[in-house]
């Protein structure tokens, strides 16, 4: 198990969507990442807070080509399971606010 303060945060550049890919040259898959992470005790803000399936993301926080139409999500939070029973807030940046910036909008996890 992890530390209680150990997170593993950033932009991962991966979307459970893009595993089944045959153009991918990565060895293994987000699903084994995040087999990993939840194995040793930490998972992902943002799916625990939201509900939401990986893959079936409802805000994105990344947008291909800054482009509006091609929203993903692939940056990620993951934190102590137990963290996450407690007072955990999660937003994600909008992109309106964001997109003259950067290609991503952040994704703020508050414990």
């Amino acid at each position: 198990m992890v530390e209680e303060n150990t997170a593993v945060a950033g932009d991962f550049n991966w979307n459970i969507t893009w595993d089944e890919s045959p153009n991918s040259q990565l060895c293994g898959d987000f699903g084994d990442v995040r087999g990993i992470l939840n194995e040793i005790g930490l998972c992902s803000a943002y799916h625990a807070m939201r509900g939401n399936v990986f893959g079936d993301e409802t805000e994105a926080t990344f947008y291909m080509h800054k482009k509006e139409e091609r929203p993903y999500h692939i940056d990620y939070a993951f934190v102590p399971q137990r963290q996450i029973e407690s007072d955990v807030e999660v937003t994600v940046g909008r992109y309106d606010d964001w997109i003259d910036a950067s290609d991503h909008v952040p994704l703020l996890v508050t414990i």
